[in-house]
């Protein structure tokens, strides 16, 4: 089929095409972009209420840690305040401060404590015990820790349990300290 058509008005009927398919795929784009639309705003608002109902649930939670952790932290509080009262209108503070670098000093390198227990014996006997626990690398650096406490000054004795001396190596250690009074 010859097309008898001039140049310029093939010319002019290929923008109309163009113009015309460019229209109807705008719309069509349109159309699906609203349809789209449409369909995502169900779940977009369920999950903007979801994530609104988890943190009102975390903004209470968090607010119970706080109030029950408040009230564990007030107490302990309480206690060691009271504990620190007791310490410091007797003067032994400083002494049991002091006392406490002293057994530092007298560890050796090979031995390592692990707890430190004070004991406040009764005002007429004044016997007062530190009870330490630890852990010795050897025998020998258990012998001789017990030996620097039993010369330390205001020692005025070391209990030792037998099953200490038991094991030679790494061997775990509970000694009782009787203060002079």
């Amino acid at each position: 089929m010859i097309n008898l058509l001039p140049t310029e008005d093939k010319n002019l009927i290929k923008r109309e095409y163009l113009r015309r398919f460019t229209v109807v795929s705008g719309i069509f784009l349109f159309i699906l972009v609203c349809i789209a639309i449409i369909l995502f705003l169900p779940s977009y608002f369920l999950l903007v209420s979801q994530k609104n109902s988890f943190e009102k649930q975390l903004a209470a939670v968090r607010e119970g840690i706080g109030r029950e952790n408040a009230d564990t932290v007030e107490s302990s509080i309480r206690d060691l305040n009271a504990k620190l009262a007791s310490y410091v209108s007797r003067g032994n503070n400083v002494q049991l401060r002091i006392l406490i670098k002293k057994i530092l000093d007298a560890k050796p390198a090979s031995v390592k404590l692990t707890g430190f227990y004070y004991q406040k014996g009764d005002e007429k006997q004044k016997n007062n015990t530190i009870s330490l626990m630890g852990v010795a690398a050897t025998r020998n650096s258990f012998l001789i820790f017990v030996k620097n406490l039993e010369a330390m000054q205001g020692v005025s004795g070391v209990q030792s349990l037998p099953s200490n001396l038991i094991k030679g190596e790494n061997a775990a250690f509970t000694l009782t300290i009787k203060l002079a009074p």
